[in-house]
């Protein structure tokens, strides 16, 4: 049976005129290997500066798939080229999960930003992430010298994300003991006769094998090594560009590393807009965040924040900032 190629090209990329945008699947080589990218654009006169969004580590490029691609088309209607990819040993890409670290992420991210200056009538080239995007984001837009850089929530301190990255291992294998001793417990087992595998600390096992499993994703020593040694504010260098940096609070207040990381844009000569956005769950950012609701209705629990964030990046994006609102807030409460 042939393959119908014509059906290929048309299911290549589809127009939504009523968001008044397009997009179009990409194949391109980024990094080590080819992998799948989306371009959305504008159906209207584009702006002249394109847009690329580096996706998060692990499973928070899961949990933040639906957020980066709403921040794309959310961009895109307002008139900017959106490219967002999945980098190697993600998604659809040709490398494997072991490739995966920050070696991979800054140069999948650095070809991305050559490709989207490559499309016609883009003249320059901003960069965007959350979380750990943001950090790989922002360490590109220092190295390339990039006018445009937006962050939300990013993390500053790698050493501090890894620690947290092994520990939710430890407490995912408690939740699935416990889990282990209740259906044990359910099925009449005679004690003893279920009980978890013995704990292993992945930092022991990472130093000892070269290796971890951290809720089924493989992080290997030196991509932990590489994450570690990360200080945004003090590893960004020369970055006088634009940057928007948002942080999620459950207080009206920045973390001490993200102040820090303010200051750095400020005293290498940027203009950094910087703004709190209080949020319930602001700790859940880049984390599971839909919950399950009677008559198999199933709810996406950081949507309004997303809208949000959205929102607000797309004004700074067009020269039109505006704050967070008490009644943004509200909203948000409302459905948390």
């Amino acid at each position: 049976m042939g393959v119908n190629l014509d059906m290929l090209t048309r299911h290549k990329g589809y127009e939504d005129p009523a968001a008044g945008i397009s997009e179009i699947f990409l194949q391109p080589r980024l990094g080590l290997g080819r992998t799948v990218a989306i371009l959305a654009r504008p159906l209207g006169p584009p702006r002249p500066v394109g847009f690329v969004i580096c996706h998060s580590f692990a499973m928070e490029q899961i949990h933040l798939t639906r957020f980066d691609a709403f921040m794309a088309r959310t961009l895109a209607a307002a008139g900017f080229p959106v490219l967002r990819f999945h980098g190697q040993g993600y998604g659809d890409s040709e490398r494997d999960m072991s490739d995966i670290g920050l070696s991979s992420h800054l140069a999948d991210a650095t070809d991305a930003v050559a490709l989207m200056a490559a499309q016609d009538d883009v003249h320059e080239v901003g960069i965007m992430g959350a979380r750990l995007g943001g950090m790989v984001a922002a360490l590109v837009a220092d190295a390339q010298t990039l006018p445009y850089l937006a962050i939300w929530d990013p993390v500053v301190a790698g050493a501090q994300y890894m620690r947290d990255f092994l520990r939710s291992q430890l407490l995912h294998k408690m939740v699935q003991d416990a889990a282990q001793a209740g259906l044990a417990r359910d099925s009449d087992e005679t004690p003893g006769s279920a009980h978890g595998s013995e704990t292993v600390d992945p930092r022991g096992q990472l130093e000892t094998e070269g290796r971890a499993d951290i809720k089924g994703f493989p992080l290997n020593r030196q991509a932990f090594h590489d994450l570690s040694g990360v200080n945004l504010a003090q590893d960004i260098k020369r970055y006088r560009g634009k940057s928007l940096l948002i942080a999620l609070s459950r207080t009206d207040r920045m973390s001490p590393s993200l102040t820090k990381l303010e200051a750095r844009l400020q005293e290498l000569g940027g203009e950094c807009t910087a703004q709190v956005v209080i949020d319930k769950s602001a700790g859940q950012f880049g984390q599971h965040h839909h919950s399950n609701l009677p008559g198999g209705i199933k709810v996406d629990l950081q949507f309004h924040l997303t809208r949000l964030l959205g929102e607000l990046t797309a004004a700074w994006a067009t020269g039109e900032p505006r704050e967070a609102t008490l009644s943004d807030q509200a909203r948000q409460e409302r459905v948390q």
